[in-house]
């Protein structure tokens, strides 16, 4: 035995060790993004700064940071998969990439203390080999759990609303920062639960899905969120139905359907660079045409003003001049807030960061092309149009589809289109049998 195989397998005497690390600190940074979200981060930190009132601001305010940072001892758990678990050195070298870069980000964006590109890659390479059944449920259960309590609070007066207007109608925000973090975090709920249970959803499941969805119409941001639940909703409907009549698609229809999904980030992505690049105020342009599309408009407009002032980076421009006085940008007086996802990982954090994660998605995808998931794909391309529209891409407690690149796809329930059809044959098989004997 050489030397270095003696070194892995006395580490690996930690797996178990090291595993109960990892969900502890997945949990941490899920609950950390989710709380802030609410006002109950700010209200934590300013018990805390009562609490040690004959310390200075500057000091208490580090001790809280350093409290909030721990969650980022998730890298350990990542270093350890990529000197353990790791099965070639392909992938060792990826993940290390990967995880260097994220370092390269935290150090680069130290002034704005910027560590989402940090963060994210740590996640990911942690959750290698993880069961992404088992991510999931912690995800849906924290999030429906963190905004449950929050609406509550609300309701019953300990928390205040962050509401707002638009087209002269009140959006609730029910105690979150704002009307589209509470209709996010809902939509998210909803699709990741979709996603693990591949479409195969009981009537109760769809009639709370629909009164969520009938709410967040009425009170709270109706928008991109119902746009999404209603895709993934409807192709789970289709799905469903599939299962129950036992119908079948012929591969040769069913493989060019999959190989469209697979490509769907790309298509989404260069289609919308492509209106940005070359967007217009002419008023007949269709994305001026239409009050209906006024919000992809402005997804257009904002990184199509800001990239001229920026231009394109290797490792981004950061903005910190989000939310003065008013909602304006200091550099042009315009409402300049990046919700689109794309736009916003082009131009803050570079060239680098956004081919990352474009190979990334695109690698999550043919993971579930290359085990046939397809309804799953499908799921994933309805998300490349929410995250066109929105900035949760890189937010893991909106978007825990991040940690999909490497986690263990094994505990995901069967293609129930494909089971059914496997089940038909198994009878047809059986049935032919019986008749020869």
């Amino acid at each position: 035995m050489d030397k270095k195989t003696g070194i892995k397998e006395e580490l690996q005497k930690y797996s178990k060790a090291v595993d109960r690390m990892y969900w502890i600190f997945l949990v941490l940074i899920l609950l950390y993004e989710l709380l802030g979200s609410t006002p109950f981060l700010a209200y934590f930190a300013s018990w805390m700064s009562g609490g040690m009132g004959n310390i200075s601001p500057e000091l208490a305010g580090l001790i809280y940071q350093s409290l909030m940072n721990l969650r980022f001892l998730i890298i350990i758990p990542a270093i350890y998969n990529i000197a353990v678990e790791t099965k070639n050195n392909r992938e060792r070298i990826i993940l290390s990439a990967m995880l260097l870069l994220g370092w390269f980000y935290a150090f680069y964006m130290r002034e704005q203390n910027d560590t989402y590109i940090f963060r994210d890659m740590a996640m990911i390479v942690a959750s290698y080999g993880k069961d992404y059944r088992k991510i999931a449920k912690y995800s849906m259960w924290l999030a429906g759990g963190v905004m449950a309590f929050t609406v509550f609070m609300n309701l019953v007066g300990v928390i205040p609303e962050y509401n707002l207007e638009r087209d002269g109608v009140i959006r609730h925000s029910f105690g979150t920062l704002g009307p589209t973090n509470l209709a996010g975090h809902v939509c998210f709920v909803i699709v990741t639960y979709v996603f693990v249970k591949n479409g195969d959803l009981k009537w109760p499941a769809y009639l709370i899905i629909l009164a969520l969805t009938v709410l967040n119409l009425i009170y709270v941001d109706g928008r991109t969120a119902f746009l999404s639940v209603f895709l993934v909703c409807a192709g789970a409907l289709i799905y469903t139905l599939f299962r129950k009549k036992g119908w079948t698609v012929p591969e040769k229809l069913l493989k060019p359907w999959r190989y469209l999904l697979l490509a769907s980030y790309l298509i989404v992505i260069a289609v919308f660079m492509i209106w940005v690049a070359t967007y217009s105020e002419d008023p007949e342009v269709f994305y001026n045409k239409y009050h209906v599309l006024y919000s992809l408009a402005g997804r257009i407009q904002n990184p199509n003003r800001i990239l001229g002032v920026t231009g394109l980076t290797l490792f981004g421009k950061y903005y910190d001049h989000y939310w003065l006085s008013g909602n304006v940008f200091k550099n042009t007086g315009e409402y300049e807030f990046l919700d689109s996802s794309y736009a916003r990982v082009l131009i803050m954090y570079g060239l680098v960061a956004f081919i990352l994660i474009v190979l990334l998605l695109l690698w999550t995808q043919y993971r579930l092309f290359k085990n046939k998931h397809t309804f799953r794909m499908y799921v994933l391309a309805v998300l490349s149009l929410h995250f066109m529209m929105e900035h949760h891409l890189l937010e893991p407690a909106y978007n825990i589809f991040l940690l999909l690149p490497f986690a263990s796809l094994d505990n995901l329930q069967t293609d129930p289109v494909k089971a059914a059809a496997d089940k038909d044959k198994k009878k047809k098989t059986k049935k032919a049998e019986n008749k020869e004997q």
